[in-house]
């Protein structure tokens, strides 16, 4: 039996590609932090913050790489997978174990902020001809993402500690500069702003 998880977290850092083979595999940690009322004080408070390790394969590792940034809020589904690995060496073996989400699904948190979705065309060429690798059967291309921005609550339990540089981060991963990320919605308010300010004719 395949035991499948839902989480929601920040992830701790950027993304990475951790295989340059025919299939490409991209993993990141997600922490995930429980929040406790405290009654005396009266405000919510951080509790315990759970680290779990991910793993995307094929055209979603390449999405999660152009999308995703260090501090970003997401949701995460997938299968926990428990695997054996040598620390050591092939004459003295160090076997070790380690549990991690093999992700199906991977969004980004929208109680945090909004985006801006730019979805692939059926046309676009798929990235990897291994239909029998992880991560199911691939129909999209690497670089769809254009535009992304988002408008959250700002600092937060789960938040890293300066949510503005993480904002910063994110922007740089998609236009390649230290620019702050705009939001649609602001957007679209500081053009309504500038319609109303201009002089109308009589």
């Amino acid at each position: 039996m395949t035991d499948y998880v839902t989480i929601r977290g920040n992830l701790g850092a950027s993304p990475r590609y951790v295989s340059s083979g025919s299939v490409a595999v991209v993993r990141f940690n997600v922490g995930s932090t429980e929040r406790r009322f405290n009654r005396q004080s009266n405000e919510w408070e951080d509790g315990h913050t759970n680290w779990h390790r991910v793993v995307v394969f094929r055209e979603q590792a390449h999405n999660v790489m152009v999308s995703l940034h260090k501090g970003m809020s997401v949701v995460i589904h997938g299968r926990i997978r428990n695997r054996r690995y040598n620390a050591g060496s092939e004459e003295a073996p160090e076997w070790r174990y380690t549990s991690e989400i093999e992700a199906d699904h991977v969004g980004v948190d929208l109680v945090r902020g909004h985006v801006k979705f730019f979805p692939f065309t059926a046309h676009s060429p798929a990235v990897d001809g291994d239909d029998d690798a992880p991560g199911g059967e691939g129909t999209v291309a690497p670089g769809g993402l254009e535009e992304v921005g988002i408008a959250g609550e700002g600092n937060s339990a789960e938040s890293p500690a300066d949510a503005a540089t993480a904002a910063a981060d994110w922007g740089t991963a998609f236009h390649g500069e230290d620019a702050a990320v705009s939001s649609p919605l602001a957007a679209s308010r500081s053009a309504e702003a500038e319609q109303d300010d201009a002089p109308r004719a009589a």
